[in-house]
Parts: structure tokens; C-alpha cells; sequence
């Protein structure tokens, strides 16, 4: 079994370069076989809508919202490139089930079909 590998990035506010930036660390990530990419937005920041399309364009999903940060809540996208993604192995508490099923609905909506909806 091949190693996994993940790339991460947390992003307060995003700088006017930030496309270009990232679009360097993004062709590390696609150069991973069997890895996971998760970013971090910060929900406070007015850049949040730019940081958000971007990730979604380059095919990153909604997983969550991480709460309690000293700058604000995080929105949490992610990128599971070519992994074999096995859902029926996660072990939920209750309620959990409502929350996945609302991942797995959306993760496969492009972001374009996401703006029609």
C-alpha cells in the first residue's frame, strides 16, 4: 500500500498573488498519487468568496467548518485527488450521518452548477 500524502494550507486573507501562489503548491499536490489536499479559509476574511471559487474550480469540496480559532471560524475544503475515498468506513456519532450525507451530496456539484442552484 502506497504511503498517503497531504498537502494543507490555512489562508487568513488572501493576498492579491494569491492564485499564482498557490497554483505552485497546488502542481506539488497533483504530482501526489495517493493524496488528500485541505485548505483552510478564514471565514472573516472579505476574500473569502475569491479564496472559495478558486478551490472549487480546481475541484475541492466543502468538508466542514472547523469553530473556535482565536481569528474566526475556518471554512474546510478538500481534495482527495486519486484516493479511493471510503465513506462506509467512517464511524459517525449521532447526527453525524446528516452532515455526511450533505458532503456527499454536494462534492460532486461543479462549482458552476453550484452558482445556478
Amino acid at each position: 500500500m502506497a504511503e498517503h500524502e497531504k498537502a494543507e494550507w490555512v489562508i487568513q486573507e488572501a493576498a492579491e498573488d494569491f492564485e499564482e501562489t498557490l497554483e505552485e503548491s497546488l502542481k506539488e499536490f497533483a504530482g501526489m498519487e495517493h493524496g488528500t489536499a485541505l485548505a483552510y479559509l478564514n471565514m472573516a476574511a472579505p476574500s473569502l468568496g475569491p479564496m472559495y471559487a478558486f478551490f472549487r474550480k480546481k475541484g475541492f469540496y466543502f468538508c466542514g467548518i472547523k469553530p473556535l480559532n482565536r481569528k474566526g471560524e475556518y471554512l474546510m475544503l478538500v481534495h482527495t485527488a486519486r484516493c479511493l475515498e471510503r465513506y462506509q468506513d467512517i464511524v459517525l456519532e449521532q447526527g453525524g450521518a446528516e452532515l455526511l450525507n450533505y458532503i456527499l451530496e454536494k462534492r460532486d456539484v461543479s462549482y458552476e452548477e453550484e452558482l445556478s442552484e
